[in-house]
Formats: C-alpha cells, sequence, structure tokens
C-alpha cells in the first residue's frame, strides 16, 4: 500500500521516466502523485475536474478523461491543460471515464 488518504483511489498512470505515479481520487476532486524516489505523496492538481482513466502518451503526457468538464485532456510537460476531445458528432461527450 502507497498511501491511505484517498476516498476512492482510481486510474493509475505511470511516469517511467520521472520515476512516479499519478491517480484520482474522485470525491476529493483531485489527483495525486506518489514519487518512487523519496516515498512522498503530494497533490498533482486539485481541481481535478473529477477526472479519472489516466494513460500517458508516446511523449510523456498525462491523457486523462474529466467527468465534471466532459472532456478528454492532455496534461502538457509545463503542467498547462489542453482538451484533445470534447464532441461526438456534434454532441458534448456524456462522463468520460477511461481512455
Amino acid at each position: 500500500m502507497l498511501w491511505t488518504g484517498s476516498r476512492w483511489a482510481e486510474g493509475p498512470a505511470y511516469f517511467a521516466a520521472g520515476r512516479y505515479l499519478v491517480w484520482s481520487d474522485i470525491p476529493n476532486n483531485r489527483m495525486m502523485r506518489y514519487d518512487e524516489t523519496d516515498g512522498s505523496v503530494s497533490v498533482f492538481r486539485q481541481p481535478s475536474r473529477n477526472a479519472n482513466g489516466h494513460t500517458v502518451d508516446r511523449e510523456g503526457r498525462l491523457v486523462s478523461c474529466e467527468h465534471q468538464s466532459r472532456c478528454v485532456t492532455r496534461t502538457e510537460h509545463d503542467g498547462s491543460r489542453t482538451v484533445l476531445v470534447e464532441r461526438y458528432q456534434g454532441k458534448r461527450l456524456n462522463s468520460p471515464n477511461d481512455v
């Protein structure tokens, strides 16, 4: 067990190059980060827009589904957020869950 402070931990994504793990704590509207080099746990992003279902793209960026904003986003290396998709066939996504 890495940490017990989440109400509902889900959607882990591991960043091998940085040696850290990011996951969602959905009810607390935050994303957490575990650093395996020193064992520390910290807030990665809050609010997270109830993000869930993460993966890491080929360039080492986090791709997430966001329930609250009803879109799929990418976290850039500088920490900024880019919306990748929010509509399909002209309609808003309902509540994306996994990528």
